[in-house]
């Protein structure tokens, strides 16, 4: 069953398509929590920030050690964009070149300072999580290596031997338009497509694949997650010639009826959500994307008809997307995977695909 929680005029949804998530502000305790004066708190929070801080710079340093330069190039301007994010989450005033400075200003504000330690925080989880999944080799982010075992399905989905074989994942740039049009484009219509269905009738409420196809049209095919927590085995047939685009898992947020709000106000508890991410895992024919976190992607704020719920508004998403270039013709195993720390939902999407 769904859940759902209104954060002020924000009605928050999560989940590989859409699942309502009971969060609080953060995925985290509070920084800092137990201090049992202000001056505790001040001298914990300032260590902490500081701490927090060399943390993420020495995992970033060693990641960007590794690849080639379009690859580092890569990893700088998504750096960048998370500074911008974490600036803009916690009203960090911009144009401070001089570090000490920034932490100065950073500092006076208790509020601002856990925000910072948090959203840093989850920064460095994120890449440590990548460094710990990349190969040995330095190579760069959109290879994938065959690994010595192919994953199965469940029994009623047995490993087929005429699986079409693979050496790399054909996946695209994170940045990379998809048939002419960046990917936040087609983030927003595969939400205008996942909630154009009656409640119980959605693609992710499909336990077995029968309506994949359903109202699918187009250069880019939808594959979708489920509605809940738990492992979905689901067989489809996909066209020749379509890109596919595979949603790891994601969050959208939907202005409750009649009520005002601003993108900021609706991407805010998007991005908090987004942020609790863990355990993400992508495979083609037993094929492992390395490095999936990279491949975050955001829908800035649209108009959606949400048929299933019976609202209409303002809505956005953020989540991680990957998307594979058309296939040839042929039999695929596809599985994805992840996980939201901030309240335990997991997914492990497993799909049969035949391309023709």
């Amino acid at each position: 069953m769904a859940r759902t929680k209104a954060f002020s005029t924000v009605r928050l949804l999560a989940a590989v398509w859409l699942l309502g998530v009971a969060l609080p502000a953060s995925a985290a305790p509070e920084p800092c929590s137990d201090a049992q004066s202000s001056e505790q708190l001040q001298a914990c929070l300032w260590l902490t920030l500081r701490e927090s801080d060399n943390r993420l710079n020495d995992v970033y340093q060693r990641q960007m050690q590794r690849g080639d330069e379009a690859t580092r190039r890569v990893r700088r301007d998504a750096q960048r964009r998370w500074i911008g994010h974490r600036d803009n989450t916690c009203k960090v005033e911009k144009g401070i070149a001089n570090r000490e400075a920034w932490f100065a200003r950073v500092r006076r504000d208790a509020a601002r300072t856990r925000c910072i330690i948090r959203e840093t925080l989850a920064r460095a989880e994120a890449l440590e999580a990548a460094n710990a999944s990349a190969d040995s080799e330095s190579r760069p982010i959109m290879f994938a290596e065959v690994k010595s075992a192919v994953f199965a399905f469940d029994d009623a989905m047995p490993t087929s031997e005429r699986l079409s074989p693979r050496t790399s994942v054909p996946a695209l740039a994170p940045d990379e338009e998809i048939a002419g049009e960046p990917l936040s484009r087609w983030i927003q219509r595969y939400w205008q497509w996942s909630r154009s269905f009656p409640k119980g009738e959605t693609p992710a409420d499909d336990s077995t694949g029968e309506r994949c196809a359903a109202e699918q049209s187009g250069p880019v095919f939808f594959l979708t997650g489920s509605s809940q927590s738990g492992t979905v085995s689901r067989t489809c047939v996909v066209p020749k010639d379509s890109y596919i685009l595979v949603p790891l898992i994601n969050v959208l947020a939907q202005v409750n009826p009649g009520k005002p709000a601003d993108c900021e106000a609706i991407m805010r508890p998007v991005r908090q959500v987004n942020a609790s991410v863990s355990d993400l895992h992508f495979t083609l024919n037993g094929v492992v994307l390395h490095a999936p976190l990279n491949y975050r992607g955001e829908s800035g704020c649209f108009e959606l008809q949400d048929v299933s719920r019976g609202i209409a508004g303002s809505a956005g998403g953020a989540g991680y997307w990957v998307v594979l270039r058309p296939l040839d013709a042929g039999d695929y195993e596809l599985r994805f995977e992840g996980k939201f720390r901030a309240d335990g939902f997991t997914q492990d999407i497993r799909y049969r695909i035949q391309v023709q």
